[in-house]
């Protein structure tokens, strides 16, 4: 675990990450917009390998 501090609001990401994946389990978020938070993703890109990965089973 590494702990940066950098000015800002100490978060847990890991921790914001899991109830992030829990919330598109739920339907609560879109997997496009955890792609597009989470690896950076433009809204298209996210869109479409968001598509992508549903059509393939993953």
């Amino acid at each position: 675990m590494r702990v940066t501090f950098d000015g800002s609001i100490i978060t847990d990401a890991s921790a914001e990450k899991r109830q992030d994946m829990a919330e598109v389990a739920s339907g609560l978020m879109n997997a496009w917009e955890y792609r597009a938070k989470w690896y950076g993703e433009d809204e298209p890109t996210a869109r479409r390998l968001a598509v992508d990965a549903d059509a393939d089973g993953g």
